[in-house]
């Protein structure tokens, strides 16, 4: 459970941080970013992996840079489900993506 609990928190705190970054990405209150991790670690947990199994030969071809890509589209869905944030658009996602996934491997790091 703490494992979980640590996931999130570095998602909310990677996405508070994209926020600071990015002026133009806005969110309501510090529920709804929370409310974010929380849904972008469940979209990561169940959805990415069936992409990423899909687009396997792009990621092949691609030396693993469309995972990149997986990502901002993760964050997008993220964006599509939680109404409390507002992501502009593509770029600015796939610019969080960068950061999420470095913050990440600090995180991993870290441990």
């Amino acid at each position: 459970m703490s494992k979980i609990l640590t996931k999130i928190i570095i998602n909310v705190a990677l996405l508070y941080i994209s926020t600071l970054v990015f002026p133009n990405v806005l969110y309501n209150s510090m529920t709804d970013l929370v409310i974010a991790g929380s849904v972008l670690w469940m979209i990561n947990l169940f959805i990415r992996p069936l992409i990423l199994l899909i687009s396997l030969p792009i990621n092949i071809l691609t030396i693993g840079l469309f995972t990149f890509v997986v990502n901002t589209w993760m964050l997008l869905i993220t964006d599509f489900i939680v109404q409390g944030i507002k992501i502009p658009n593509f770029t600015t996602a796939l610019f969080i993506s960068f950061i999420i996934s470095f913050g990440n491997l600090v995180g991993k790091k870290l441990k």
